[in-house]
């Protein structure tokens, strides 16, 4: 690059060289200068213009926001509605049974910790894909609360329903938590150490203890066996309910021999194929084995009835 500088003396203009490092940097001012207009030029662009993927984010965020606030709505709704049948729990609760449903706000607490976490680490589209299916699996569940709750106000309206036609009450008096035994389920064998089906609860108890019939009934069936459960009496309750109470001794009723809610039935034993003193007490509803623990909220404190449920639940081996 060529400068002149003006010569007063002459009155003429006097070429005038450069230093390399003159040159050095006036292409390095040029340079940022370029580098300057490039990067405003590209602002201007990218603030006035969009991309097609841009444009695409931008969309998608926007219907993402849409799905958010109607899934906050039906969350809120389904709290609303949750509520309404707690209450309506609560209430049915009271009127049959005299005392406020078990609380499960330990289970739910524990739940909720590991809930947060998982749900932290969840993108966007992952949490609405998630937070939809809840909502779906909540109504589902909603629904299904509604149909009990509507057949159990048709029973409490039924003339013919008696409270104590329900197996509701423990088969032994005095029952302490340290007799809870494994309850239904997957459960390992004492004698063989496999994982069999076990189809009933195990109460501990000590043999000559008496045993209570859990409601009203006719006698069904006495079996006595040196194999299984032994000597067993089954009593059907009238209602698709039987119930089965096994490794018994002595055994105080007979067949077609009728029954109410807490008579005495026999004795706790050590027949059939078991290790020590217990009773297996089964409920079988319309031919299939259920969780006899769920009946027995009418004869427990909420608390007790808790930590049962949460005992029989992990103990892993049964007394058959």
């Amino acid at each position: 690059m060529k400068k002149y500088r003006f010569n007063r003396e002459s009155k003429s203009f006097d070429k005038e060289s450069l230093s390399a490092g003159m040159v050095i940097l006036t292409v390095l001012k040029y340079c940022l200068y370029g580098i300057a207009a490039a990067a405003v030029m590209y602002l201007l662009f990218a603030l006035i213009f969009s991309t097609e993927r841009e444009k695409s984010l931008s969309l998608e965020n926007q219907y993402l926001e849409q799905e958010y606030d109607k899934m906050s709505e039906q969350v809120d709704l389904l709290d609303d509605v949750i509520k309404n049948l707690e209450l309506r729990d609560k209430t049915i609760y009271n009127d049959i049974f005299g005392m406020d449903p078990p609380s499960t706000e330990t289970f739910i607490e524990a739940d909720t910790i590991a809930s947060d976490s998982f749900l932290a680490s969840m993108t966007d589209e992952e949490l609405a894909a998630y937070t939809n299916e809840e909502v779906d699996r909540a109504e589902e569940r909603i629904s299904n609360v509604n149909r009990q709750i509507r057949a159990i106000f048709q029973t409490l309206g039924d003339e013919e329903f008696k409270a104590t036609s329900l197996p509701s009450i423990l088969p032994v008096e005095n029952f302490k938590l340290a007799q809870t035994g494994a309850s239904l389920g997957m459960k390992i064998n004492p004698f063989y150490k496999t994982l069999r089906r076990h189809g009933g609860f195990d109460i501990i108890a000590a043999v000559g203890t008496q045993v209570l019939s859990t409601a009203d009934g006719v006698v069904a069936k006495i079996d006595k066996a040196s194999k299984g459960m032994g000597n067993s009496v089954t009593i059907d309750h009238r209602n698709g309910i039987r119930t089965i109470y096994g490794h018994l001794s002595e055994i105080y009723v007979h067949e077609g021999q009728n029954l109410k809610q807490g008579d005495v039935i026999a004795r706790v034993g050590m027949s059939g194929t078991t290790f020590s003193g217990g009773l297996h007490y089964e409920v079988v509803r319309q031919g299939r084995s259920v969780e006899p623990v769920n009946y027995f909220f009418a004869d427990l404190s909420p608390a007790v009835y808790r930590d049962m449920v949460v005992i029989s639940s992990y103990t892993g081996q049964s007394i058959d």
